[in-house]
């Protein structure tokens, strides 16, 4: 019985994984045979809060994460970065946060702020392993669905 369990819970799993990698994309530039896969930035008519981006070049392997947020103030040139995980663990980094100003509609906010965040081999484990809750780009939090957690974990292992 524990068998027969154990089976349709990797049939499922699988299936599941295998439905959330058709949507990466690939693209090969004919110019350098540069290969980028990246996760969807834009889900079911929605903007993706966070998104992967793996690069491969001369057999060197580069990923690349995406974190959006939105706030309703300015703020240039911050460096706070804090990623909270469903088992209560954190991932705090130090880069530049970009901030662009443009009416968002589905947060009636003015100002997107975004990162892309070059991650270790260490920090792309802990990704793969753990679920984001919710993460925050300076003073600006977001707060991800069960589902879009989800989603992107199953995106991050298909990469």
């Amino acid at each position: 019985m524990k068998r027969i369990l154990f089976l349709l819970f990797v049939l499922f799993t699988f299936n599941g994984f295998s439905q959330d990698c058709k949507d990466i994309e690939y693209k090969k530039d004919d110019f350098t045979g540069n290969e980028t896969f990246t996760s969807p930035f834009v889900l079911k008519n929605k903007i993706f809060p966070v998104s992967l981006v793996k690069f491969i070049k001369n057999n060197d392997t580069l990923f690349f994460l995406n974190l959006r947020a939105y706030g309703s103030t300015v703020n240039l040139n911050k460096k706070s970065i804090i990623i909270l995980f469903t088992d209560g663990s954190k991932l705090e980094l130090t880069e530049t946060i970009d901030c662009k100003v443009s009416k968002d509609v589905e947060t009636d906010k003015n100002y997107t702020y975004s990162t892309t965040i070059l991650i270790s081999d260490e920090q792309l484990l802990i990704l793969r392993k753990k679920l984001i809750s919710k993460y925050r780009l300076y003073i600006y939090d977001l707060e991800l669905t069960e589902k879009q957690s989800s989603y992107f974990n199953a995106y991050i292992n298909c990469m």
